[in-house]
């Protein structure tokens, strides 16, 4: 946003005043806040000033806002004043607990709650507007009350942390379509987000086994698995520069997404277009720019082998290099915790099932494991005692599931020129249900 001065705590918690010189005075004109953990990309909390704000009056206020969050995070319209802070107060004051009340309800985390625009914004991205119009309607009356927040406690078990959930009808081959997609060089870049522990990473495995052989196959292999990784920039370097030419398969492997060097590698690593370089300019690597093409192409290779043969070697890697391969990411983590840039490079499947869904997944899987139907649900029942009503659909797990459509699809990825393309990839690859495909995940 300009210039300012930065302060950091041990725990790397984060403040900057930003100002602008006029005629050599300097006037603080935003306060920007990270919490501890979040990434320096952007901003927890942005505070605007008004041109004649004394920052010195409100100090108590601004360092209030930061402790409690009372403030949402301000839009650059929104220019605060001495005044906003008690507004913004007053506003929250009397309906938070009401608000409150209904996300719990909900399942949305009540800290939404605070901020009116943080709450009207999680009614708009979860499709509630209506259902918090009907409960406020009804929020005097006591036994309405009672009855419909019993109606939305059943609600709850079939919304997941995006408001739908995926349909296992297609969701798990589906994820096996866009692997075949990357794997067929048509499109650089998979995203698999969601809950763990019910099949990403198995159906990936599988579908890019069939088609390109074990993976770790060393420089003849032609695709790579990574699982757990804990890699430093220097290290994710490294990695992107030893598989160059190959499939890179990101599993669990959420640093990557922690720190902001590592998070602008993997946005070049899955750029659409244009040429893929990567840089690393320091006295651990040899500077290659004035080399030729064939001269830097050579040292990579060398560098490589070397590497093979002995993963301490003192060669150094070369200070840059164009990776020609493709990436996919699996990741327990949600669909909103992914860089913005980088979604919008990859296909994206939010995996997340409904309860009775993962109950009818498990069911499936020890079915194709070759367990008899009784024991399955023996097994089933010792986790899920009405196991048996998830099956069949009754019980609490009677009516309809709201599975993912295309309009809840671009709420959790903007429309833009890549989801076309990603669209022509999945034609061009050859898969059946490119369509409806393209309408949930490009």
């Amino acid at each position: 946003k300009g210039s300012g001065a930065r302060y950091m705590s041990t725990e790397g918690v984060q403040i900057r005043f930003n100002h602008v010189v006029s005629k050599n005075t300097f006037t603080i004109n935003s306060v920007d806040y990270w919490k501890k953990g979040d990434s320096l990309t952007e901003p927890s909390l942005t505070i605007y000033l008004a041109e004649d704000v004394n920052i010195v009056k409100i100090k108590n206020q601004i360092f209030e806002a930061i402790q409690t969050k009372k403030v949402p995070k301000i839009k650059l319209k929104d220019i605060v004043n001495e005044s906003v802070f008690q507004e913004i107060s007053d506003i929250n004051e009397s309906p938070k607990d009401t608000r409150a009340e209904f996300l719990e309800l909900k399942g949305v985390p009540t800290s939404y709650a605070v901020s009116v625009k943080n709450f009207k914004k999680q009614l708009e991205k979860r499709g509630l507007e209506a259902e918090w119009d009907q409960y406020m309607q009804i929020n005097e009356n006591d036994s309405e009350k009672t009855e419909f927040n019993e109606k939305i406690k059943q609600d709850e078990k079939q919304l997941g942390p995006s408001g739908v959930y995926a349909d296992p009808n297609f969701v798990f081959e589906d994820m096996k379509q866009a692997a075949m997609t990357i794997a067929k060089g048509k499109w650089r870049s998979l995203i698999i987000a969601g809950m763990g522990g019910i099949g990403k990473s198995f159906g990936v495995k599988q579908t890019l086994t069939s088609m390109l052989g074990p993976f770790d196959e060393g420089p003849n292999g032609k695709w790579m698995y990574y699982e757990g990784m804990k890699a430093s920039p220097l290290g994710l370097y490294l990695i992107f520069l030893l598989n160059k030419d190959k499939l890179v398969v990101f599993d669990d492997s959420d640093s990557i997404w922690q720190n902001e060097v590592t998070i602008n590698m993997m946005k070049i690593a899955t750029a659409d277009d244009g040429d893929r370089t990567l840089s690393w300019v320091s006295p651990k690597t040899a500077n290659v720019a004035l080399m030729t093409k064939e001269e830097r192409e050579a040292y990579e290779e060398e560098f490589r082998l070397a590497m093979m043969e002995d993963p301490n070697t003192t060669m150094k890697p070369p200070s840059s290099f164009n990776f020609k391969g493709s990436v996919i990411n699996i990741s327990n983590r949600p669909a909103d915790k992914f860089d913005k840039a980088i979604k919008s490079r990859a296909i994206f499947i939010d995996l997340y099932l409904a309860e009775r869904d993962v109950v009818r997944r498990m069911y499936t899987i020890k079915q194709m494991q070759g367990l008899e139907h009784d024991r399955i649900l023996r097994l089933l029942k010792a986790l899920v005692p009405d196991a048996e009503d998830a099956l069949a659909g009754k019980g609490r797990y009677a009516g309809e599931v709201k599975y993912i459509t295309p309009e809840d699809a671009r709420k959790k990825k903007t429309l833009n020129m890549r989801s076309l393309n990603i669209v022509e990839a999945l034609e061009d690859s050859g898969v059946p249900d490119w369509e409806r495909m393209g309408a949930l995940y490009a």
